[in-house]
């Protein structure tokens, strides 16, 4: 990868959720993976990735689940529970977790998991390498 990387979440597979004309994917209400992917190669280092999204509808009570792991799902590098009351509703706002990788990997996806009862759309999905952005020290 690149120093930086993004994607419309329409390209990553799911579990759940629409796809819109626009490249976005709204969720339908049922419980399920949004997003999970790109299963990319990362070299050691830290990193960010963020999702943009947006509350549409419903607001259960159960959190929203950002986890980044890698041997389909069963080494976790990252995770962060997010309140749906956190996500604006007028535009895309981001959701963003640091995570750190300590080998190369082949495989590592960013997933969104969202329980029942929750209406958001997802826009795209950001990663980058955190140590790679000069402009930031």
């Amino acid at each position: 990868m690149r120093s930086y990387l993004k994607m419309n979440a329409s390209l990553l597979p799911s579990t759940t959720g629409v796809n819109l004309p626009d490249g976005s994917r709204a969720s339908d209400g049922k419980a399920g993976f949004l997003c999970h992917g790109p299963y990319i190669a990362l070299s050691p280092g830290p990193y960010t990735t963020g999702l943009y999204l947006r509350r549409v509808g419903n607001i259960g009570s159960d959190p929203l689940r950002l986890d980044a792991t890698c041997d389909g799902g069963t080494l976790e590098l990252g995770k962060k529970s997010v309140d749906i009351s956190e996500v604006m509703t007028r535009i895309p706002g981001l959701i963003w977790m640091d995570f750190e990788v300590t080998h190369d990997i082949t495989d590592v996806e960013i997933r969104l998991w969202v329980p029942d009862r929750i209406e958001v759309q997802l826009r795209e999905m950001v990663l980058f390498r955190r140590d790679a952005l000069d402009w930031c020290v």
